[in-house]
């Protein structure tokens, strides 16, 4: 079985699932767009030289550092063919956060 048909079946056997975190991507980008958006006008008000580039740098972390928790989820579920997705997501996300320190450093260097 190659690779594109193995993706085919994996997806298929996890399309509602799927679904469901594809609506929690677009929740979780909504949310942080609207903390980013609330944080650039707030700045836009304080007359504080250089701080634009940093709500901007911290726009962008926040987008990598929080954007890929429904494809950790996702991979999660896949990897270890899990028959529950509530208790699979909560595991994926313990384990998200068991690794805080090295997503942080990681979200930093991408943005």
């Amino acid at each position: 079985q190659g690779q594109i048909a193995y993706g085919a079946e994996m997806v298929r056997e996890r399309f509602v699932q799927s679904s469901v975190l594809f609506g929690l991507d677009q929740l979780i980008k909504g949310v942080i767009a609207a903390v980013t958006g609330l944080m650039q006008g707030i700045a836009n008000f304080l007359p504080i030289p250089g701080l634009q580039p940093l709500v901007g740098l911290f726009r962008a972390f926040l987008k990598v550092a929080v954007g890929f928790v429904d494809e950790v989820i996702l991979a999660h579920a896949i990897r270890t063919r899990a028959d529950n997705p509530w208790a699979s997501a909560e595991q994926a996300l313990v384990l998200y956060g068991q690794n805080h320190k090295q997503m942080i450093k990681n979200a930093a260097f991408i943005a």
